[in-house]
């Protein structure tokens, strides 16, 4: 993003910008629980798969680590979130 801040708020915030997805937590989380799911998560994206498959394996290999959290995810097209 070139060291620009981006307000998701603003229009035309995200759509200048080439970010495939949005995550976030649906309530306030632990930082040290939050801070262990997103290294999980980094480790995922690192293998590059596609957005439906990253969000289908977190789902599937930690869904009540990514449940408990609130995990919240919004891409383009969809909007994945983990239930409880």
């Amino acid at each position: 993003m070139n060291g620009r801040l981006v307000d998701p708020g603003q229009p035309h915030g995200l759509p200048d910008t080439k970010i495939t997805a949005v995550t976030g937590y649906r309530k306030p989380v632990d930082w040290l629980e939050s801070a262990a799911f997103e290294t999980l998560m980094l480790e995922r994206l690192t293998r590059g798969s596609r957005t439906d498959g990253f969000f289908n394996g977190l789902a599937r290999d930690y869904g009540t680590l990514s449940k408990r959290l609130g995990l919240v995810a919004a891409t383009a097209k969809m909007v994945y979130t983990a239930r409880t």
